[in-house]
């Protein structure tokens, strides 16, 4: 009898809600599904789940991270515009800032260093305080705090895995006081929408072994 998990490579294993089932060794999409699965069952998971992926996109070229990024900012935006309770001036900087990260070029620059100044004017601190991921203020917003991650990361070109991973892990996380929350169904939908992006760009360009199984 044929078997059909022979032509689906990325079929999650049956023991994906082992409390200790990480995906180590398996190729990037696999694990970001695998992870939705756990994120639907209920499960609690932590943004270290994409610093594997931050290490991918690090080695890639310049083009294919501001697909990335593209991508990031086009899926929060388009899930603050279905949320009635976003606030109209966090679409108009998730608007700007989807053309912002499309090119470089000069007016590209500009662009960004002035959306950079109205990000910073327009979040609004709970307390005055550092916290945990040295971004200054506390904001209520994540999508403010992605948003500032993104324009940070373009200003100095420093697309590093640590900057990419905050990039990565604000878009796909909630953020709650301090920290970033990764559970429920919700959650699970927008890292579907990342694992869907990474399969389709690594199938125009093979991964790096090591980089998809780095843990």
């Amino acid at each position: 009898m044929h078997d059909r998990r022979s032509q689906e490579p990325l079929d999650v294993p049956k023991d994906v809600l082992a409390p200790k089932r990480r995906g180590h060794g398996m190729a990037l999409p696999q694990r970001l599904r695998m992870m939705a699965i756990r994120l639907e069952a209920g499960l609690r998971e932590t943004p270290q789940r994409f610093i594997p992926l931050a290490f991918h996109a690090a080695r890639l070229d310049e083009e294919a991270r501001r697909r990335l990024l593209h991508f990031l900012v086009s899926d929060v935006q388009r899930e603050a515009i279905a949320s009635p309770t976003c606030p109209p001036r966090v679409l108009d900087l998730l608007d700007r800032a989807r053309d912002a990260v499309a090119g470089e070029s000069p007016e590209c620059d500009e662009r960004r260093r002035t959306l950079a100044n109205d990000i910073l004017a327009q979040e609004m601190p709970r307390r005055r305080r550092r916290h945990i991921h040295c971004h200054g203020a506390i904001t209520s917003d994540r999508r403010l705090l992605f948003l500032r991650t993104v324009l940070l990361a373009e200003e100095a070109d420093a697309f590093t895995p640590l900057n990419l991973w905050r990039v990565i892990a604000y878009a796909m996380a909630d953020y709650d006081y301090d920290h970033f929350v990764l559970k429920g169904p919700h959650i699970a939908v927008r890292v579907r929408a990342l694992a869907h992006w990474v399969e389709r760009e690594m199938a125009s360009a093979p991964v790096d072994a090591e980089t998809s199984c780095r843990s």
